[in-house]
């Protein structure tokens, strides 16, 4: 009956080991990559997002001006990448900290302003007091398009939803570690004697969270939501889903660690094993061996 309830008692210990720590993984995957300005930066810089912007800047601007009658490549290339590129980082870094962004509107609308008076210079049709007022509604209605690439509201409404969730994250992945040391300590007193008998449940968890994370983790990549978002542009869908799939990805590779992890507990628990079993079984034979020659004696 104590053996039935000793073992009852380490199952639930490691049942609910095994649910905190796969809570804690998913917790701090999340932490480090869906709730970090860093990754989202570091994403859209592996999905080519800034120079998608860019280009696409850059054709709106080239749109714009067709329809004011400037030729085709008459406004090529107004902005370059690492313009772009520094207005959304500074854009996105102010959605996760809740500081307001403007871009230099000055700066902006004085470099349209410029490819417009080197495309008159160029093709012969000088800016007079006729035409001044037209460049001017075209120049602004650039930096308004400019603009609006560059603060998507997805990345503001993202960011804002963060700031919210990313400090409760923090206490549940330090809850959820102090939750899983204490249940890890209530298996171990009890066992401290018996190592291999505690490395065998700790296989058993391991064993057990690897493979939950594996499935959750499988199961989420082949279903990938992020990848039928209504999205307006292409390429933030691209992004979007390497930003679902990519954490996704890590906890899988962590799950085979920590599924390698609990079969090597369990190898070394079962040698232990046997080891002690090998032992008692040569305690035995040298105790018979001693009671046969005494009797021999005798």
């Amino acid at each position: 009956m104590k053996n039935n309830l000793e073992k009852a008692y380490y199952f639930m210990l490691t049942l609910l080991s095994i649910l905190v720590f796969v809570i804690f993984i998913f917790a701090l995957v999340s932490k480090q990559t869906y709730l970090s300005e860093k990754f989202w930066i570091k994403a859209s810089d592996d999905t080519h997002l800034y120079q998608a912007i860019t280009n696409d800047t850059n054709t709106t601007i080239q749109d714009l001006g067709r329809g004011s009658g400037i030729q085709e490549d008459g406004l090529k290339d107004v902005f370059t990448q690492s313009e772009v590129k520094q207005d959304v980082i500074s854009f996105m870094t102010q959605s996760f900290t809740g500081q307001p962004f403007d871009i230099d509107e000055t700066k902006i609308k004085k470099q349209i302003l410029n490819h417009v008076e080197t495309y008159a210079t160029d093709n012969n049709q000088p800016i007079t007091d006729k035409n001044r007022d037209s460049i001017t509604s075209f120049v602004n209605t650039a930096f308004s398009q400019y603009d609006r690439l560059i603060k998507n509201p997805i990345f503001s409404i993202s960011g804002s939803r963060i700031r919210l969730i990313a400090p409760l994250m923090t206490k549940l992945i330090i809850g959820l570690g102090i939750i899983w040391v204490v249940l890890s300590v209530l298996l171990f007193i009890p066992l401290r004697k018996f190592p291999h008998i505690f490395k065998r449940w700790a296989s058993y968890q391991f064993i057990s969270s690897g493979l939950i994370l594996g499935v959750i983790s499988s199961y989420g990549l082949i279903k990938n939501p992020a990848a039928h978002l209504s999205l307006t542009k292409p390429y933030l869908l691209e992004t979007f889903s390497y930003i679902y799939s990519r954490p996704l990805i890590y906890i899988l590779i962590i799950s085979a660690l920590i599924f390698l992890i609990g079969i090597v507990l369990a190898v070394v628990s079962n040698t232990q094993r046997k080891q002690l079993i090998r032992k008692k079984n040569k305690a035995l034979e040298d105790h018979h061996f001693k009671e046969a020659s005494t009797s021999f004696i005798k």
